[in-house]
């Protein structure tokens, strides 16, 4: 297993009068991977930085592979990196690219070898190693980047949003190598997006950051079906947020079923307009608008027209009560 897990206790991060990332207490078990999603300007890149010793904190502690390491220099904290932007040396091979921090360690040339040809299979990029680095596609290059940051066994590595350049098909095949790579070394990871579908694929929990703050942190299924608040909600992609008696409630987009008003309609349920129908992995998706003015998102395997009269009726056995 490579990596000894991370601890943050109270980090708080102040430019000025500004608190960047104010009092964020998480731990990382050996081996786990943690995704931090949140909108752009929550603080979580200015997190990664001061993890890696490229922040001064105001408060707290950072704690990785077991050692505290206030005072200790980026060099030296035993850390990968990976980023959106993938920086490979255009001056070495794929190899040489994925070898470089085991030079720096000083790992003997047998060695280095082996290793280096463990991760370009474990990545999917066999028989790459003599390969110049501008001949590679984006998203093999963020395979290399990926293989570079693994290659010293770092007790901690760090993805910064390492996806978002990608287009949808290289991001999602991309996230499914990130997932078992991750898994199959054991390797203990804190993966930065803004993209909880990326979020959920990757990690074994995910830490929801707003303003500076964790709102919550829990494994995937648990964060969809139990959202703390509105926020944590919407953010993970919820549609249908309704008051009902006073308390807010979740209508999943499949929780949503339309029906047609015709002449055998029974009544009932919320009679409403279909504004838009466009098709989404695999399913219709509606978007009905109420007579009240409000809107309701469906999904479905069946489209319903534009324009047509639906009632929509709800299955309570799929509504989600938000805690707060």
């Amino acid at each position: 297993m490579s990596g000894d897990g991370l601890t943050l206790a109270g980090v708080t991060v102040r430019y000025g009068e500004t608190v960047a990332v104010d009092d964020v207490s998480l731990e990382l078990a050996p081996g786990e991977v943690v995704a931090l999603l949140g909108p752009s300007g929550c603080g979580k890149s200015t997190l990664l930085r001061a993890i890696a010793g490229l922040e001064p904190l105001a408060a707290g502690s950072i704690a990785a592979g077991g050692r505290d390491l206030h005072g200790v220099p980026t060099h030296r904290r035993d850390l990968g990196l990976m980023f959106q932007e993938h920086v490979l040396f255009d001056h070495l091979d794929v190899a040489g690219n994925v070898a470089y921090g085991l030079e720096r360690q000083g790992v003997g040339a047998g060695e280095r070898q082996a290793r280096v040809a463990e991760l370009l299979l474990l990545v999917g990029l066999d028989g790459f190693g003599r390969r110049r680095v501008e001949s590679l596609s984006g998203g093999e290059a963020q395979r290399v980047a990926l293989a570079r940051a693994l290659a010293p066994s770092p007790s901690l590595v760090m993805l910064d949003e390492p996806l978002g350049a990608l287009d949808r098909s290289r991001r999602d095949e991309l996230t499914g190598v990130l997932r078992r790579v991750l898994t199959e070394l054991g390797q203990t990871a804190l993966h930065v997006t803004h993209d909880q579908t990326e979020a959920f694929a990757v990690a074994d929990r995910v830490a929801v950051m707003r303003a500076g703050r964790l709102v919550q942190v829990a494994p995937p299924h648990e964060l969809w079906h139990s959202p703390a608040d509105r926020f944590v909600a919407e953010f993970v992609g919820h549609r249908n947020l309704i008051e009902v008696d006073g308390r807010m409630e979740i209508w999943p987009e499949r929780a949503v079923v339309l029906e047609p008003i015709d002449g055998t309609d029974g009544g009932g349920g919320l009679p409403g307009t279909v504004t838009e129908a466009r098709f989404d992995d695999g399913e219709w998706v509606h978007e009905v608008q109420l007579g009240d003015g409000s809107t309701l998102t469906s999904r479905s395997t069946r489209r319903s027209d534009i324009g047509g009269a639906v009632r929509c009726r709800i299955d309570r056995q799929r509504v989600i009560v938000i805690a707060d």
